[in-house]
């Protein structure tokens, strides 16, 4: 029988920096937005996320690419 959970258990950088961690960065981010109501600090934070997310992944993209030509 399948199971009603969205989890899946992989081996990824993402999932292995402690939740704690990345639920102080969202609760951050949203007291940011909160704090400061514009469109130009929405930018900025979601920038910053997409960076920080890019940074995250590109060890894993250039790995899975050489795995490949191997």
């Amino acid at each position: 029988m399948k199971s009603l959970s969205l989890y899946q258990e992989r081996d990824s950088i993402i999932h292995e920096i402690e939740p704690i961690n990345k639920l102080l960065y969202i609760l951050t981010t949203i007291l940011i937005m909160i704090i400061i109501p514009s469109i130009k600090c929405a930018a900025v934070c979601m920038i910053i996320s997409l960076v920080l997310l890019i940074n995250l992944l590109s060890p894993l993209i250039v790995l899975d690419n050489l795995r490949t030509f191997r």
